[in-house]
């Protein structure tokens, strides 16, 4: 897919689009890739050498770039380790870690697998929004949680992107995922359970007031 959206002179566009117009489609792109799924929204905190706003829109040739590196290697045995010296680093770290502990290395393992499905569905995402494409819809079910263990989730998130990147890096994230947040909310509809038809405001959810 990634090649025919290319050969639609998608390169010579991007790199002619403004700094505003890069950077609003990449925010969907972010947006709608973290909404996927939790640990692919938890996968954020290993992007932070490559998934930030500024990084990606200010000069063009930067996700031109990251596109190529997906094209080229997608046929390679093995994901895509997308370089960044901040993760390399982390990486490195912990497999010279003088362990044993085989739980350790299958967490090691997921975080690249996710971090490297969390920068390809961004790049396609923000592709299909830059040229008009529909997106694939992403269902959405609330549930309730406890107020408790959220905080307690949020907080450990945020640990581990300041251990990985730094306290600036790790708050910067964490502005853009409450944009990507604003985003996303801003496109919510509520429709009835049953016949999906949309909400009206004299309407309550879950159900319309014909069914």
């Amino acid at each position: 897919m990634l090649d025919g959206l290319v050969e639609q002179d998608f390169e010579a566009r991007w790199a002619a689009a403004s700094v505003a117009v890069r950077r609003k489609h990449i925010l969907v792109g972010l947006s709608e890739a973290c909404s996927i799924s939790d640990n692919l929204n938890h996968a954020r905190c290993f992007t932070g050498d490559i998934l930030l706003l500024d990084h990606l829109s200010t000069e063009g040739k930067v996700f031109l770039e990251l596109i190529k590196l997906i094209i080229h290697d997608r046929e390679a045995e093995t994901l895509q380790n997308f370089p960044g010296e901040t993760w390399e680093k982390f990486v490195q770290s912990e497999e010279s870690e003088p362990s044993s502990d085989e739980v350790r290395k299958i967490m090691l393992s997921e975080m690249k697998i996710l971090r490297t499905l969390l920068i390809y569905y961004v790049v396609l995402f923000t592709m299909l929004s830059f040229t008009g494409y529909p997106r694939p819809t992403i269902p959405v079910q609330k549930h309730r949680f406890d107020l408790n263990v959220e905080n307690q989730l949020a907080n450990v998130e945020k640990a581990e992107r300041a251990t990985i990147y730094g306290k600036a890096a790790a708050k910067q994230m964490k502005k853009e995922d409450w944009a990507g947040f604003l985003e996303r909310n801003s496109r919510r509809k509520v429709v009835c359970d049953n016949c999906l038809k949309p909400q009206t405001p004299e309407q309550k959810y879950p159900r319309c007031a014909r069914c």
